[in-house]
């Protein structure tokens, strides 16, 4: 099983993210619980279009303050490796779109920024891509 360690670099779009600390990626559905007026417990359960997400905590804040709202893009994080010989990992979020930007200003220490984002698909393609040999 390959691991990774550390995250050697973060883009969005034509936007390098420098000093990342931290990333992650989720994929969630909505549940759709299916009953009858009669039922006591729900008989069926459905999910709602799977929704990705991806988050991006930044050591300092300039590359946020360049980022508007609603811009979209293709997030890519590249991981790593934690032996040698072992090529990087390259995860890649397609249609990304930048939600949410939140500053985080500290006594001591330097301001962070964390970007937090949702993909939409083109077509029913997933927009999830991870590949470990770029």
């Amino acid at each position: 099983m390959m691991r990774f360690a550390t995250i050697v670099s973060a883009r969005f779009g034509e936007v390098e993210l420098p000093l990342p600390m931290s990333a992650r990626i989720g994929r969630r559905s909505q549940v759709l619980p299916a009953a009858g007026d009669a039922d006591r417990f729900v008989r069926s359960v459905q999910l709602a279009p799977a929704m990705l997400t991806g988050e991006v905590t930044l050591r300092g804040i300039a590359a946020a303050e360049e980022l508007a709202l609603g811009q979209s893009g293709e997030l890519s994080l590249t991981l790593g490796a934690t032996q040698a010989g072992q090529p990087p990992r390259v995860v890649r979020l397609s249609g990304a779109v930048l939600h949410d930007i939140e500053l985080t200003y500290t006594q001591q220490g330097m301001a962070q920024a964390t970007l937090k984002f949702a993909a939409q698909a083109d077509d029913d393609c997933e927009p999830f891509v991870a590949n470990d040999d770029e």
